[in-house]
């Protein structure tokens, strides 16, 4: 009760979650009175041991996107379950992941007095701040809730007293539930999304977005279903599913006369937690006849951020087979000018986020040039990312970005779409080609950002950026 009281207390003041579950084993009543006092000890003391040892696995009790360590503590309730407190939570959505985790932990059964015993379990789950601010409203609710979940058919029933909470959850299970036979019913398809390069207004590429055509959900968004996936282990099944087809129909390109369209695919920080990820995607590229340098490998910091070690040495292992690795989302990390010098990186995206008012706001006007001078001054090229308007095309070609992706140039579309986009793109190529590069610097004004040299668009930058600048590449910036 004390532990409770404290960390609303924390929670409060670092503006944290706070769970409280109420968890219910049926059987031990059962126990108690077939069995008697001493069989019912023995089987709260198991339960216990279980739930500890499964909450002190924080390998398997973090969010794949974001780590984050457990605060835990039990209360054994004799006869009457168990109450766990989970603190310091930040992500509310971990809580299903624990939930399902206790259920794999008391699913096997348990031998008491030469007995097989088949747990069942219910659990409610109350949190702070949302049902309640005090200890015994939040016990008073988790306990609701769990006599709630044994109400429910079946074993192994939860109940969240927020109903709010409890859409929530039902609906990311039902998502994880779902995901698994995606893949065999063929729920899963593909969309490419054309890259452009500047100079000479030709696809430089493609890049594979995979897609969840549910068929009641609709079209499930990637932000949904992926994050599910790494959470659930689904990811590598998808992964492979979607090399295997952008292999295909990079071959079929081929011999429709596409040789040098390459084709970018994402992967996840979760596949970069086994070093053999490396070897299998390059067997599976000759085993399908496909050449290495026909494909691009899309990673964010996030994949080598947490698995540092075993990233550099696949990354290494995939450039030196010949494959492109490109660094997505550039510039809303902590350490993206480091991975430049460390990782083997051929391109750089820029974030949507910089490109969608960097015409009018001079700081990310500024972040956007000096990333491109940067890059180029390291034989890194520069592809921004969710271009949608003529001006912000004129722009990037005034800073001498390399290539452009967005809905000016073409929306993601399924494959029968990509083929046409391919052989029918005259009218971006000529757009581009007829406004040209200029080569003398930036244009007098644009958008409302001075036209100022880059020496002086770069004093506008933070300071951070700046000084990395300088120190790679003095002289690029006094020729320009």
């Amino acid at each position: 009760m004390d532990r409770i009281g404290q960390a609303i207390k924390r929670a409060k003041r670092d503006d944290d979650r706070v769970i409280v579950m109420f968890i219910g084993i049926d059987t031990r009543q059962t126990v108690s009175d077939a069995l008697g006092l001493s069989a019912d000890n023995k089987l709260g003391r198991t339960v216990a041991t279980r739930l500890n040892q499964t909450f002190r696995n924080t390998d398997s009790l973090t969010l794949a996107a974001e780590e984050e360590d457990l605060s835990f503590s039990i209360m054994n309730l004799d006869g009457n379950g168990f109450i766990v407190l989970l603190t310091d939570l930040k992500q509310i959505e971990l809580v299903t992941r624990v939930n399902k985790r206790i259920f794999s932990a008391l699913n096997e059964p348990v031998v008491i007095e030469g007995n097989d015993l088949l747990l069942n379990v219910s659990i409610g789950v109350s949190a702070f701040p949302f049902d309640g601010e005090d200890v015994d409203t939040l016990i008073q609710k988790a306990s609701g809730a769990m006599r709630e979940a044994k109400q429910d058919t079946g074993r192994n029933n939860i109940r969240f007293y927020s109903d709010d909470i409890n859409r929530r959850a039902m609906k990311q299970m039902k998502l994880e539930s779902e995901l698994y036979r995606a893949v065999e019913r063929k729920e899963l398809i593909l969309h490419y999304q054309p890259k452009v390069d500047l100079k000479t207004g030709q696809i430089a590429g493609m890049e594979a977005l995979v897609r969840w055509q549910h068929p009641h959900m609709g079209l499930v968004p990637p932000d949904e279903f992926i994050p599910a996936a790494e959470q659930t282990g689904m990811i590598e099944v998808i992964s492979d599913w979607v090399m295997r087809k952008v292999f295909r129909q990079v071959r079929l390109w081929q011999e429709a006369g596409y040789a040098d369209v390459n084709v970018a695919i994402n992967l996840s920080p979760v596949e970069f937690s086994k070093p053999e990820r490396g070897e299998r995607i390059v067997a599976l590229m000759s085993a399908l006849g496909v050449s290495t340098s026909a494909v691009e490998l899309e990673i964010t910091e996030q994949c080598v951020m947490q698995n540092m070690d075993t990233a550099v040495d696949m990354l290494e292992k995939l450039s030196n087979a010949g494959l492109s690795i490109t660094l997505d989302d550039f510039g809303t990390g902590y350490s993206s000018l480091s991975y430049l010098k460390r990782f083997p990186v051929r391109k750089v995206k820029i974030d949507r986020s910089f490109i969608k008012d960097f015409l009018h706001k001079q700081n990310d006007a500024a972040i956007v040039s000096a990333i491109i001078a940067m890059s180029h001054s390291l034989g890194i090229r520069v592809v921004a990312e969710g271009v949608e308007t003529e001006e912000q095309l004129r722009f990037l070609q005034d800073l001498q970005c390399d290539e452009i992706q967005g809905y000016l140039v073409g929306k993601p579309v399924p494959r029968e779409e990509a083929s046409d986009v391919l052989g029918q793109f005259s009218s971006i190529q000529r757009k581009i080609k007829e406004y040209g590069i200029s080569s003398t610097g930036l244009a007098a004004t644009r958008g409302g950002v001075p036209a100022a040299s880059m020496m002086g668009i770069l004093n506008e930058c933070p300071t951070t950026i700046t000084e990395t600048f300088w120190e790679h590449e003095d002289s690029h910036v006094a020729e320009n």
